[in-house]
């Protein structure tokens, strides 16, 4: 061989080892860099998960009662009274706008609309925050669903409405309620569950109350993301 083509040669092998040593070093960084990653993500949920209690402390800021509308002074003095905090109309004084919106445009005009049985969403609400965990939900949607009417024998049986005292329409508005529910993200209007539910409510009252329950499943998400109430023992979300 001769030294022009030894040359060649060895330019041409050290070429390829550099080739590769870049490539192994670039991907082992790459590897090292997702790794670090997902344990700085993994190591920050856990603390923040560590910090997360039953009773609310969120970042938001208060508005003191002396600085709410008057509207929302009176919301203050019922918290105070029924829950013994008010971090919900305190941090929605930063905003009374959407605070008016969600109690007079969205549960005056949709969720009161009289469209559907008072019964039927009372029963489908508390459902939802019973398996939340919404100790603030809960407290407050027990009032309202008794004064509604519904009994306390189905109040106290939820947990296992296929087999408790519920008409078959409440049952059937119930096994919506668990499709939409935080804890079933897969849940879908299956042809069974549409039937069942369709023999007791047209398409227009299902699309209704499909609605109904994203505005309180996506309520319920937003009060635990930022939290604003107080939740369960039990809650899936501590």
């Amino acid at each position: 061989m001769s030294e022009f083509s030894k040359l060649t040669a060895f330019i041409s092998e050290a070429m390829s080892k550099r080739r590769f040593l870049s490539i192994f070093t670039g991907a082992a960084a790459a590897s090292f860099t997702r790794q670090s990653a997902s344990q700085a993500a993994t190591g920050n949920a856990e603390t923040e998960k560590q910090t997360f209690g039953t009773m609310p402390a969120t970042f938001i800021g208060r508005v003191p009662r002396e600085s709410l509308p008057q509207h929302m002074q009176k919301s203050w003095d019922r918290a105070n009274e029924l829950h013994g905090d008010t971090t919900y109309v305190e941090t929605f004084g930063n905003a009374p706008e959407v605070y008016d919106w969600y109690n007079n445009d969205y549960y005056k005009k949709i969720f009161y609309s009289g469209r559907i049985d008072d019964r039927v969403m009372q029963l489908v609400r508390l459902r939802l925050a019973n398996v939340h965990g919404c100790a603030f939900c809960n407290r407050g949607d027990k009032i309202a669903a008794r004064e509604a009417g519904v009994p306390e024998e189905q109040i106290t049986s939820l947990e296992d409405y296929e087999n408790g005292p519920f008409t078959e329409k409440e049952k059937a508005a119930l096994a919506l309620a668990d499709v939409m529910v935080l804890t079933n993200p897969k849940g879908m209007l299956t042809k069974r569950i549409y039937d069942r539910a369709r023999a007791h409510f047209s398409d227009g009252e299902l699309m209704e109350l499909g609605v109904n329950m994203a505005v309180l499943c996506g309520m319920a998400k937003f009060l635990f993301a930022y939290d604003l109430v107080e939740k369960e023992d039990y809650c899936p979300f501590l």
